[in-house]
């Protein structure tokens, strides 16, 4: 986790930064926090470098840009279902789970307005519930896409389990899933943009094993800091990387994309 001491080290070595954070409060506290300090240094500190940040920010800047007319909502969607999880991933949920929901809202991050909906998952014909979760990019989207709300949900199937979890249950879980649990799971990031119209455009990444997809995405992401740089400053990462780009370096890691229009009927 980055904290003062560590950022303050990379600072003072001039080094781009990531990390595979992704706690709510924690994710704004870096983001704002240490934009200025990141600036002067001239460095990059991109925080949520995982499998439900990196593909969720960078799908959505694409699909908003798929719209005619400026977007009026997004929706980041976490449809992974429910499988492997390792002891760190519980207590982070089990801590989470008990904060208040935040979405972003008229240029402010609020408690959440809306109450739990649902969502159409690709390949799928009957609709997913999904509850509200301060997901990364009701933190990072905003820093790029001009729009006035952002909401974060995940499954509601999964989000009854992470919510029964607390720090003693945590702790009997596994330090890591086994292989086979990994190799089994499933996970998927999908943003729906709707724009002051009505129109709709969706689009989602997704992959097996969400702990080996994170991996390769902050290995791709250090690459291309130091291969491509970035700009100064606190980021989210359709800021500092090309979106498709790297979508499509992901896809050729077994990982899918893809946008596309939604009709209304």
């Amino acid at each position: 986790m980055l904290t003062a001491e560590t950022l303050g080290d990379g600072v003072a070595a001039g080094r781009h930064y990531l990390d595979t954070t992704g706690e709510p409060a924690y994710l704004q506290h870096i983001l704002t926090t240490y934009d200025e300090p990141a600036k002067a240094a001239g460095i990059a500190v991109i925080p949520a470098v995982t499998d439900d940040g990196v593909p969720g920010d960078l799908i959505a800047a694409l699909t908003a840009a798929h719209l005619d007319a400026p977007p009026a909502q997004i929706v980041i969607a976490d449809l992974r279902r429910p499988g492997a999880a390792s002891r760190g991933t519980a207590r982070s949920m089990a801590a989470i789970m008990v904060d208040e929901q935040i979405e972003y809202r008229d240029r402010a991050w609020v408690s959440v307005h809306e109450p739990d909906t649902t969502v159409h998952e690709p390949g799928e014909t009957a609709p997913v519930d999904v509850s509200p979760l301060a997901l990364p990019g009701v933190y990072t989207i905003p820093r790029h896409l001009d729009v006035p709300v952002v909401r974060g949900v995940m499954r509601t199937e999964v989000g009854v389990l992470f919510a029964a979890l607390n720090a003693e249950v945590a702790e009997t879980l596994p330090q890591a899933p086994d292989a086979a649990e990994r190799a089994a799971s499933r996970w998927c990031m999908l943003a729906e943009a709707t724009d002051v119209n009505g129109a709709r455009v969706r689009g989602w990444a997704g992959g097996v094993d969400a702990y080996a997809s994170t991996a390769v995405i902050a290995v791709e992401a250090a690459r291309r800091l130091v291969a491509e740089g970035a700009p100064a400053g606190t980021l989210a990462p359709a800021q500092a990387f090309d979106a498709a780009s790297f979508l499509t370096y992901l896809a050729g890691t077994g990982m899918t994309w893809q946008v596309e229009e939604v009709v209304t009927v």
